[in-house]
C-alpha cells in the first residue's frame, strides 16, 4: 500500500510513518497541504492520510482542492476526540473516512486498517465491510485498553467488607478508604445506585452472581452526575469479589457517535441482537427493503431471508454470537435478501461487532450489488461470446512464456499447421515453428542495428517491449514440414502489476492473399487483354532507358501505332472479334522486335514500342518497315479473314526528346501525320509536325470563336426536279469565313468538329438556322421548298437528337416533309438497334431521309432496303462520264432507286454533257454548279424570284 502522510506535527508523523512502514505499507510524509497537492500532481498512491488542524490549509481544505484538481483517491482524516463534529461534516463533504486520536497513542494501532478500509470502500470492489469491521477493531482495542487501565478497583470479601480500595477509586470519588470502611461498602453503594441493584447484591449467591443482577455483557453501569462508570465484578474465589471502576464517560459519547454515523452511512447498515431483532437501522437499509422506521424496529433478520434458507440462517447466527469475536465475517458473503414487496435483491453482508457493547449486538453492512452481478452475468457472456469468437476466428493464436514455450493455443492453429493443441502445449517451443532462415535474418538485422549480442528469440520478441506490435511476414513451418507464409503480430501478455509475463503470437495465412497481391501487381502494369505492359510500366521502362543514355549515351526509339480504321471493325464484328483482333496485333508486335524492346498497349487499339540502345534512325525505320509488314498478313478472326493496316510514327531520344511527356507526345504527333497522309504507313517526327500540329489546335480554337463570334454562315445550293422544271429545294453547306485565313474549306475544320465532339453543338445550330431560313423563304414564296442538313455520325448518336430535331421543326413551324437529313453509309455499318430506332422514329415524324455519296462507302442493298430511306444520292465523283466505270455505277444507281422506289439526285453536275447523261438514266433530281453555285440566304431569294421567272 503506498501511502501519503500529511502531518504537520513531525513526532506523530514519524510515529505513524514507523508503524505504517513496520505493516509493509510504502508511506511518503509531506508536512502541509499544499507539498501533499504538488507530490499528488506528480506521483500517484493509493491513499491520503491527512490530519485536519494544519497551518494554512486544514486537511478538508486539501480534500476539495484535490477535488478541484480532479485528484481522485480516498482520503482518510485525523481528528481528536473532541472533533468529532467536524469529522462527520467530512465525511457528508466526501471524505471516504476518519481516525480519531487518542491521548494514549492507541489510534496508532488501528491507521492501517481503517485505510485499508477506506480503499476498499473508495474502490467500490472490495468488501464494504472493512468499513465497519475497522471501526469495530478500534473500538474494540479502545475498550480493551479501558479494562486494562483500570480507574478503580475494591475488593471485598463475602460479606462485602472492604478489603482493598486503591487511589484510583479514591480519587474518582472523593472519599477516603476509611469511610467506605467504616460505613460498609453496602452502605455507600446505596448512596450511589438505585435500590434495586443493591438489593440484588445482597441476595446474590456469589456462585451465580453474574446470572442474578448483571447484564450479558457481565458489567453494571453507574450513572452519576458527573460521569458514567462501569464496574467490572469478578467472582476471584467463593469468599469475595474484585469490583473494577472505570469511567466510561467518553465511550458512551462514542457510541452515540457511532450509532448517528450508523444513520448517515452512505450504505444500508443494521444493527441485530443475538436474538435476530433489528434494533437499529439507517435510511438506506429502509430503503433497500422497503420498509418504514417504525415498521423494520423489532422485525426479525429472517424475515427477509428466503424461506428456504432460514432455518440455516438462524443456526448461522446463533453460532456468531457465541464466537464472534473470532470469526468476523471480514470479507463479506454474497446472499440474497427478499424486500417487503417480494422482490429478489444480491446483496453482500459484511458482519462486525457492534462497537461499545462487546458482543451484545452484531453490525451488519449491506451493499446492493445487483449491478455488479448484472456486470459479473455480461462478464460471462463475453467470455462464452470470446471462446466463441476464439473457435470461429480465423486468426491462430499462440501463447507462451517467456522463454518462448507453448502454453495455449487457438482452435485455428490446428488448420494453419497440422499440430492439435495437446502436440504444441508444454513440448513446442515457437521458435520449432518459424523457419530458420528467418529467425536468423531478423537476428542479423536487429545486430546490425543496435550493435547488440542477443539471441533469436530475444530479438523476436523486441519490437512487442517497445510495443511495436505491426504485423510482419514469417513462414510457420507445419506439421507436415511444408510451409506457410503469415502475417505474424508479436505482443507482450502482462500480469496483474504490469509485468510481462509471456507473449502472444497471433498469425493468420495470407498465401492466397500474397498470390492476389502479385497477381494485382501484374494487372496495374499489364494490359488485361494482351498480357503487355501498359502505360504505367511503360512510362516506368522509358524513364530507366532514357536514365541509362543518360549515363552511358546512345538513343532510344520510341514507336506508336494504331490499326487504321478499328472502330469500323469492332463495330461490324464486335467487340469480341475486336479484342481477339488486338491479341493477334499484340503477338505480332512481340515478333517483330527485339526480347530487349518493350511493347505496350496503352488503350484501345493503341500500342508503342519502347527500343533501348538503337544506333541510327534506319534502325527505327527498318522496325516500322517490319511491323507494317507483319500487320498487312490477314488475320483471321472467328470465320472472318481481316486486312488491317498500321498507321506509325516514331521519334528518338534524346534528339526529338529527353523526356517520356515529351518522345510519347512527338510519336503521336508523328503518327497522326501518317494517318492523315492516307493511313497505312510510317512518319517520323519532325518539327514541321509540331508546327502542323499547332496550326491544328489553333484552328479548333479558332473554330470555337467563330461559333461563339457568328463567323459561321450557312450557304444554300438549290436542287432542281428537272421534269418539272422547278426548285425541288436546297443543300445546307456549311461555310467559314476566318478573319485571317478567309474561306476555310468544309473539309478541313469539319473532320475536326467531328472528333472533338464540337459538331453536335455546330450541328444543332445548323438544323435551327436552315429550317428557318428555308421556312421564311416558303412563307415568303408560297412555295414548300425542302431543305437538306448533312448530319455526322456523331450528331446522329447523340440521345437527344431526334428530340433536337422535333424542336428545330417546332421553332421553325416548319412541316416535318420539308427537312431531308442526309446521312453517309458508315452508320449503317454498325448494325446494332440504334441507327434503326433512330430511322424509324424521324421517318414516324415525316422527316426525309437521304443517303449522301452513296456508292462511295459500304453500299449495300440490304441496308437501303432494310432501313425507311427516301433519297438516295449520287456523289459528284461518279459524273466523270468518260469513265465506263462511272456510267455503268450512275445506271445502277438509277436502276436501284426506280427498283426501290426511290429518289435519286445526282450532285457535281457542272455541264450540259452531264446534264443529258442523266437524263438519259431517268435521274429526275439534279444538284451543281450548272444551275446555281451554294448561295447566301439574301443571294437565295433573288435566285428563287428570278428562277420562277424563268420557269
Amino acid at each position: 500500500m503506498k501511502v501519503l502522510l500529511v502531518e504537520d506535527d513531525q513526532l506523530q508523523a514519524q510515529v505513524v510513518k514507523a508503524v505504517l512502514r513496520e505493516q509493509k505499507c510504502a508511506v511518503t510524509h509531506v508536512p502541509h497541504g499544499f507539498a501533499a497537492l504538488d507530490l499528488l500532481h506528480q506521483e500517484s498512491f493509493d491513499i491520503v492520510l491527512t490530519d485536519y488542524f494544519m497551518p494554512n490549509m486544514n486537511g478538508l481544505h486539501l480534500f476539495n482542492e484535490m477535488k478541484k484538481y480532479n485528484i481522485d483517491m480516498p482520503v482518510v482524516l485525523m481528528t481528536s476526540a473532541q472533533d468529532i463534529e467536524i469529522a462527520f461534516n467530512a465525511i457528508k463533504a466526501g471524505i471516504t473516512d476518519f481516525i480519531t486520536k487518542t491521548l494514549d497513542g492507541s489510534y496508532i494501532e488501528v491507521i492501517k486498517p481503517i485505510l485499508i478500509r477506506a480503499i476498499n470502500r473508495f474502490n467500490s470492489t472490495k468488501e464494504l465491510h472493512e468499513k465497519a469491521l475497522s471501526y469495530a477493531l478500534e473500538r474494540e482495542l479502545s475498550y480493551k485498553t479501558l479494562d486494562v487501565l483500570t480507574q478503580g478497583v475494591v475488593v471485598l470479601n463475602s460479606r462485602y467488607q472492604v478489603q482493598y480500595i486503591n487511589s484510583c477509586f479514591k480519587n474518582m470519588f472523593k472519599l477516603a478508604s476509611k469511610a467506605v470502611v467504616e460505613h460498609g461498602f453496602m452502605q455507600w453503594l446505596k448512596s450511589e445506585v438505585e435500590e434495586q441493584k443493591v438489593k440484588l447484591f445482597d441476595e446474590a449467591d456469589f456462585g451465580k452472581f453474574d446470572e442474578h443482577f448483571l447484564d450479558h455483557n457481565h458489567k453494571l453501569k453507574l450513572e452519576l452526575p458527573h460521569c458514567v462508570l462501569e464496574l467490572s465484578i469478578t467472582s476471584f474465589t467463593n469468599d469475595g469479589v474484585v469490583i473494577v471502576f472505570s469511567d466510561v464517560t467518553a465511550q458512551q459519547s462514542q457510541l452515540i457517535n457511532v450509532k448517528q454515523m450508523i444513520l448517515l452511512a452512505p450504505v444500508a447498515m443494521l444493527c441485530v441482537d443475538p436474538y435476530g431483532k433489528i434494533i437499529l437501522a439507517n435510511h438506506k437499509a429502509e430503503l433497500l427493503l422497503g420498509v418504514n422506521t417504525d415498521i423494520i424496529l423489532g422485525m426479525s433478520i429472517s424475515e427477509f431471508v428466503p424461506e428456504q434458507f432460514r432455518k440455516h440462517h438462524d443456526q448461522l447466527l446463533k453460532k456468531y454470537f457465541e464466537s464472534a469475536s473470532s470469526k468476523l465475517m471480514r470479507n463479506g458473503m454474497d446472499l440474497e435478501l427478499i424486500a417487503q414487496n417480494g422482490k429478489k435483491v444480491p446483496v453482500e453482508i459484511s458482519l462486525s461487532v457492534l462497537p461499545g457493547v462487546q458482543h451484545s449486538q452484531v453490525l451488519a453492512t449491506i451493499v446492493d450489488i445487483s449491478q455488479r452481478k448484472e456486470a459479473e452475468r455480461m462478464m460471462q457472456e463475453s467470455f462464452e461470446m470470446t471462446q466463441m469468437i476464439l473457435k470461429s476466428t480465423p486468426i491462430s493464436m499462440i501463447a507462451t512464456d517467456l522463454d518462448g514455450c507453448i502454453v495455449s493455443v487457438s482452435p485455428a492453429i490446428e488448420k494453419l499447421l497440422g499440430y492439435k493443441d495437446i502436440d504444441l502445449l508444454y513440448t513446442k517451443n515457437i521458435m520449432d515453428l518459424i523457419v530458420p532462415a528467418d529467425l536468423q535474418k531478423r537476428l542479423d538485422d536487429f545486430q546490425y542495428q543496435s550493435h547488440k549480442s542477443k539471441t533469436a528469440f530475444e530479438a523476436l520478441v523486441y519490437g512487442a517491449h517497445q510495443n511495436d506490435e505491426r504485423p510482419e511476414e514469417w513462414t510457420y513451418v507445419r506439421k507436415d514440414l511444408s510451409r506457410v507464409l503469415v502475417n505474424l503480430t508479436i505482443s507482450c501478455l502482462y500480469n496483474s502489476v504490469h509485468q510481462v509475463r509471456g507473449y502472444l503470437f497471433n498469425a493468420y495465412d495470407i498465401t492466397e492473399q500474397k498470390k492476389a497481391n502479385h497477381y494485382m501487381e501484374h494487372i496495374a502494369h499489364h494490359d488485361y487483354l494482351t498480357g503487355l505492359p501498359n502505360r504505367i510500366l511503360m512510362r516506368d521502362r522509358l524513364n530507366i532507358a532514357l536514365a541509362h543514355n543518360k549515363r552511358h549515351g546512345g538513343m532510344t526509339g520510341v514507336i506508336m501505332m494504331d490499326l487504321d480504321h478499328f472502330k469500323r471493325i469492332n463495330d461490324s464484328l464486335g467487340h469480341m472479334a475486336g479484342d481477339q483482333l488486338l491479341k493477334t496485333v499484340a503477338d505480332r508486335l512481340i515478333t517483330s522486335v527485339r526480347e530487349s524492346d518493350t511493347v505496350c498497349r496503352m488503350g484501345g487499339d493503341e500500342f508503342v514500342v519502347i527500343l533501348p540502345d538503337i544506333n541510327s534512325d534506319a534502325d527505327m525505320h527498318k522496325v516500322c518497315i517490319k511491323i507494317a509488314e507483319a500487320m498487312r498478313k490477314p488475320i483471321k478472326v472467328d470465320m472472318n479473314m481481316l486486312s488491317v493496316t498500321p498507321s506509325i510514327g516514331f521519334c528518338i531520344a534524346p534528339e526529338d526528346g529527353e523526356t517520356p511527356e515529351f518522345l510519347l507526345k512527338h510519336a503521336d504527333v508523328a503518327m497522326y501525320h501518317a494517318k492523315e497522309s492516307g493511313r497505312n504507313s510510317y512518319k517520323a517526327f519532325t518539327l514541321d509536325l509540331v508546327k502542323k500540329s499547332i496550326s491544328k489546335m489553333e484552328l479548333e480554337q479558332d473554330l470555337h470563336k467563330a461559333f461563339l463570334k457568328n463567323q459561321l454562315k450557312i450557304f444554300y445550293q438549290p436542287q432542281i426536279d428537272i421534269t418539272l422544271g422547278k426548285i425541288l429545294g436546297f443543300e445546307a453547306l456549311l461555310r467559314w469565313e476566318h478573319p485571317v485565313k478567309g474561306l476555310i474549306s468544309p473539309d478541313e475544320f469539319i473532320p475536326m468538329a467531328e472528333t472533338t465532339g464540337f459538331i453536335v453543338k455546330i450541328g444543332e445550330w445548323v438544323m435551327k438556322k436552315a429550317c428557318s431560313d428555308i421556312q421564311k423563304l416558303n412563307e415568303q414564296f408560297g412555295q414548300e421548298f425542302q431543305v437538306g442538313i448533312n448530319v455526322s455520325p456523331r450528331q446522329f448518336e447523340h440521345p437527344e437528337f431526334v428530340s433536337m430535331v422535333w424542336k428545330a421543326l417546332r421553332d421553325a413551324g416548319m412541316h416535318p416533309h420539308s427537312l431531308e437529313l442526309e446521312i453517309t453509309e458508315g452508320l449503317f455499318v454498325k448494325q446494332n438497334g440504334l441507327v434503326e430506332e433512330r430511322l424509324q422514329a424521324l421517318h414516324d415524324i415525316g422527316v426525309q431521309i437521304a443517303i449522301d455519296d452513296f456508292g462511295t462507302g459500304y453500299s449495300n442493298l440490304a441496308y437501303v432496303s432494310k432501313y425507311p430511306i427516301d433519297t438516295i444520292k449520287i456523289d459528284r465523283a461518279f459524273m466523270d462520264i468518260n469513265s465506263k466505270a462511272n456510267i455503268a455505277i450512275v445506271s445502277a444507281i438509277t436502276a436501284i432507286g426506280e427498283g426501290l422506289s426511290l429518289n435519286v439526285l445526282a450532285e457535281g453536275i457542272e455541264d450540259q454533257e452531264q446534264l443529258d447523261f442523266i437524263k438519259e438514266r431517268d435521274c429526275r433530281f439534279i444538284q451543281g454548279y450548272l444551275f446555281s453555285t451554294p448561295l447566301p440566304l439574301i443571294d437565295l431569294e433573288t435566285y428563287v424570284a428570278e428562277y420562277g421567272q424563268a420557269s
